[in-house]
């Protein structure tokens, strides 16, 4: 089975490779809005992006294309908080 791509969407013609990439399942410290809070979640987020480039670039890595998903427990923007209802709502 073949399937029609648009040349506009992908102006390259090449065959598909398969793409090897590694997912990594992140919760990050939970905690309230308290500045020693959200800087501790902020110094956890560049640890887990600090491991995941050591391991991108290491000689022995299977794959270097890591995606960290998961709960980062950092707002959107610094006046975002949660409400009761556990949505985030502006202030």
């Amino acid at each position: 089975m073949r399937f029609v791509t648009n040349r506009l969407l992908n102006p390259i013609s090449r065959p598909l490779l398969p793409f090897r990439f590694l997912l990594v399942s992140v919760h990050l410290y939970f905690g309230s809005d308290s500045k020693e809070d959200m800087e501790r979640r902020a110094l956890e987020t560049i640890a887990v992006a600090r491991w995941a480039a050591k391991r991108r670039d290491s000689k022995n890595a299977f794959v270097s294309d890591i995606i960290a998903l998961g709960d980062f427990n950092l707002p959107s923007s610094p006046t975002t908080t949660r409400s009761q209802s556990g949505r985030r709502s502006d202030m």
